[in-house]
């Protein structure tokens, strides 16, 4: 059974972008994120991406088509883990097209796009994100809530994740995981718009089914623990209003008292579940709460004497 982070994967990489600009970004965050580069003289300039999954695979393998460039796949397995590389061989056309991810500059390095994200289309900068998402994403749905982490390689790259992050009113945090520092999501507002922004808006429903559920149950949860505290609440006091009047009834007379505690005294036993206010409404004529527990405590206190050993 797939996981929830599983699902909005799946979904993600089912419905790839059409336009080249969007898979142009989407490539060249794979290739920041799990890539590097390879040199081969007069050849050109090659690259390799590392990806966890056969499915990621075929992913990227969609997004390169449009551009006509050359590649293979290779499988190998590292420390019991499976790991796919897909490898785009050195070619003057791969050079050409590298150039145009906006991530490469004369001298073969990575630049820092800090200063040119805001040059890019919308739709172009979530796609960025989307592939970031996919390469290094993890979302989980916590008993407190929603956490969406975004475990990135270089300081250069969360640099830029939280400028596109923050550029669109997100509120992204960092925490130290053993050597690397990690981006995450814990507001549900933001973690729905980056969702929906990405375009899983069937894991996003699926996920407000979730919420809702949850608060409705958190609800009943309360509505049940109010009640259940209130008549473990009433019956205690029940319990103690008629050892109350048992004791006055053993060493007195429930007749010598006055009307109005004799009253309210044979309606407590005759309704030992009854609250105050329903005690109030069945004497004659009725009374209001506070007046049931004006005479209550009278009682308590009549009862109280005789713990003492006083004489009436």
């Amino acid at each position: 059974m797939l996981t929830f982070n599983a699902k909005i994967k799946e979904e993600l990489m089912s419905k790839p972008r059409l336009r080249n600009c969007c898979r142009k970004a989407e490539l060249a965050a794979f290739l920041w994120q799990n890539g590097y580069l390879k040199l081969e003289g007069k050849r050109g300039v090659g690259a390799s991406i590392y990806l966890t999954s056969p499915a990621l695979v075929r992913y990227v393998l969609k997004l390169v088509s449009p551009f006509n460039l050359d590649s293979l796949v290779e499988q190998k397995k590292i420390r019991g883990r499976r790991e796919w590389r897909l490898i785009f061989l050195p070619s003057k056309r791969f050079y050409q097209f590298y150039s145009e991810l906006s991530i490469f500059s004369g001298g073969l390095k990575l630049v820092d796009l800090e200063g040119e994200s805001k040059e890019l289309p919308s739709c172009c900068k979530f796609s960025f994100l989307r592939a970031i998402f996919l390469s290094a994403g993890y979302l989980c749905l916590a008993s407190k809530g929603y956490h969406l982490e975004l475990h990135i390689k270089t300081d250069e790259l969360r640099n830029f994740v939280n400028c596109l992050l923050m550029e669109f009113g997100l509120k992204p945090k960092e925490v130290q995981r053993e050597s690397n520092r990690v981006i995450y999501l814990k507001s549900f507002t933001d973690v729905e718009f980056f969702l929906a922004r990405l375009g899983a808006k069937k894991t996003l429903f699926e996920l407000e089914d979730k919420r809702a559920i949850k608060s409705l149950k958190e609800s009943i949860n309360r509505q049940v623990n109010c009640i259940t505290a209130n008549l473990r609440k009433l019956s205690q006091a029940a319990v103690t209003h008629i050892d109350c009047i048992r004791k006055i009834e053993k060493n007195y007379s429930l007749e010598k008292l006055p009307p109005g505690l004799q009253e309210i005294a044979w309606l407590r036993l005759k309704y030992p579940y009854l609250s105050l206010k329903e005690l109030g409404e069945k004497t004659m004529p009725p009374i209001s709460k506070s007046a049931v527990n004006n005479r209550l405590r009278r009682l308590k206190y009549w009862s109280e004497r005789f713990d003492q050993k006083s004489n009436f």
